[in-house]
């Protein structure tokens, strides 16, 4: 075992508040961290293994395909979940969908010209959003996006 600093204690024998004591011995010693440190784990869980590569790797401030500025996650590109840096990128949150192939983004984007055709032909926003199946919003923003309000 290496040597570990005891707290100091004054002339009563009561701790001195600020020393260094037992449990903050080794803080900050790059010899016991990453994978030297006694808890490091290789396989954690998904949520955690986010977290790291975002406290490890960078301090995200733009999206690495589109360049937006918003809300930034971590993303594993290649969908091999390893601690590797080649497999993370820092992207926006629609960019992340969109590399995960989530269900849920851009899901009536597919749908623009099907909207834009029935628009045309007349029919009401709220019409539309019963044949798409999709919100008056979406249908709403989608037409503004089209130029079609």
């Amino acid at each position: 075992m290496g040597t570990r600093l005891m707290q100091e204690r004054n002339a009563r024998g009561q701790f001195v508040p600020g020393s260094r004591g037992y449990w903050t011995d080794h803080r900050g010693d790059p010899r016991r961290s990453g994978p030297n440190h006694p808890q490091w784990k290789e396989h954690v869980g998904y949520v955690q293994l986010h977290k790291w590569a975002r406290k490890q790797f960078c301090d995200p401030r733009e999206c690495w395909l589109c360049g937006a500025t918003g809300r930034i996650e971590m993303a594993c590109i290649n969908r091999i979940y390893t601690k590797a840096e080649a497999t993370w990128a820092a992207l926006c949150v629609s960019c992340h969908g969109m590399i995960d192939n989530h269900p849920f983004v851009n899901k009536y984007r597919t749908r623009r010209p099907e909207v834009a055709r029935l628009r045309e032909a007349g029919w009401s926003i709220e019409r539309i959003a019963d044949a798409v199946g999709a919100s008056r919003s979406t249908i709403s923003r989608d037409l503004q996006a089209l130029g079609l309000t």
